[in-house]
């Protein structure tokens, strides 16, 4: 049994949708790794602070500077991992509305066919 155009859009639309939900959630993991990343990075960086204050000016800066690159790093990362959760979303919900449309009649489309498509028609029929 052929499937109808209409019923192969919509399979085709619903494995789209499937597709982008399944790496929304991956993404929405690495989302949630990388704010625990950045925690870890928080409480460390408290430690760092209480051994920079038995160290000296410099071994301090550098201490800092370090921290201050590691912490920037990931706020990168949870930037594009947002950017990219925003993406998919986006994508999911186009396609859950494109996924969404009606089926119509073979009648239906016959009866909007316009003198352009009726001679497409006829000559893919031969």
């Amino acid at each position: 049994h052929d499937s109808s155009p209409s019923e192969q859009g919509s399979a085709e639309e619903l494995a789209a949708l499937q597709s982008a939900v399944s790496r929304l959630r991956g993404l929405n993991l690495e989302l949630e790794k990388a704010a625990s990343d950045a925690d870890a990075v928080g409480r460390q960086s408290e430690l760092v602070i209480e051994a920079v204050r038995s160290l000296g000016a410099t071994a301090m800066e550098e201490a800092l500077t370090k921290q201050h690159q590691r912490m920037t790093d990931l706020e990168k990362k949870l930037d594009q991992a947002e950017t990219q959760v925003a993406a998919m979303s986006s994508a999911a919900s186009r396609a859950a509305k494109n996924a969404s449309a009606k089926a119509v009649s073979y009648t239906h489309l016959r009866a909007h066919e316009t003198p352009e498509h009726l001679v497409c028609r006829l000559l893919l029929e031969k």
